[in-house]
């Protein structure tokens, strides 16, 4: 249950914030799925962040900063690249049950590719 709190939480500490779109509803719904201690740990980092706040003292910090952001966005573009791979590809091919079934969604039935994409160009957005 960790790695689903994982992303959250580096985007919570590094103040990596998402659109308010259906997409966004889903992300924070996903939470109550979550056990409480984790849900708390994330919505502390959340609101208690000073990141941002730091990187104007320092162009140092800004540069470290954006190399984190970095490797978060590679990580979720990685995991774009294996979705479309393995689930979306999969989903076109012709099977004796027809074509797709569950893997044309996501987890609780998001379209992943879309949800994947978005949360891989706000991270890079987000780069000062």
């Amino acid at each position: 249950m960790l790695r689903a709190a994982l992303f959250p939480s580096l985007d919570g500490a590094l103040q990596i914030s998402h659109t308010k779109d259906h997409l966004r509803h889903y992300l924070n719904e996903m939470r109550d799925y979550m056990p409480p201690k984790h849900r708390e740990f994330i919505s502390t980092l959340e609101n208690n962040s000073m990141l941002i706040k730091l990187l104007s003292d320092s162009n140092k910090l800004v540069s470290k900063y954006n190399d984190c952001l970095e490797e978060i966005r590679a990580f979720r573009a990685m995991h774009l690249e294996y979705a479309g791979t393995y689930i979306h590809k999969q989903s076109q091919i012709e099977n004796p049950f027809g074509r797709g079934g569950s893997t044309i969604t996501g987890t609780g039935g998001t379209p992943f590719m879309t949800y994947l994409k978005k949360h891989r160009d706000e991270t890079e957005q987000q780069k000062k």
